[in-house]
């Protein structure tokens, strides 16, 4: 039985005779070829990982890193500064996700640990 994954939202099989991960649509490697190809799920180019704006997420503030999932709502997560990290949604639906109270007591305690380093300390006395 051959193993079969999915790459950035794209079906994918292990090819034993080359020893390589290669694309189910197109037959080609996935090491030398992933970069250039859209996500599978949304259509949209881009590597958030060259140090751009993700095209699925763009740019989040606090935020050190992420992925949409491509489709895979089990793998898409963001991390924050802080340490929170959200996991388990699907981009479509994100932007009418309701957090639950812990995460927004991590996210508030986050927020109000932060405020300290956005003040230069007053060193004169007062």
């Amino acid at each position: 039985m051959t193993a079969t994954n999915k790459l950035r939202g794209w079906p994918i099989y292990w090819n034993e005779h080359e020893n390589e991960w290669r694309f189910s649509d197109n037959d080609e490697p996935t090491i030398t070829t992933w970069a250039s190809r859209p996500c599978g799920y949304c259509g949209l180019y881009g590597n958030s990982s060259d140090g751009g704006v993700d095209p699925c997420l763009g740019e989040l503030a606090g935020v050190t890193n992420a992925c949409c999932g491509h489709g895979n709502p089990d793998t898409a997560y963001i991390c924050f500064m802080g340490g929170l990290t959200i996991r388990g949604f699907d981009i479509k639906e994100f932007h009418f996700r309701h957090l639950s109270d812990e995460e927004q007591r991590m996210i508030r305690e986050h927020n109000e640990g932060r405020r300290k380093f956005r003040c230069v300390p007053d060193n004169r006395g007062h």
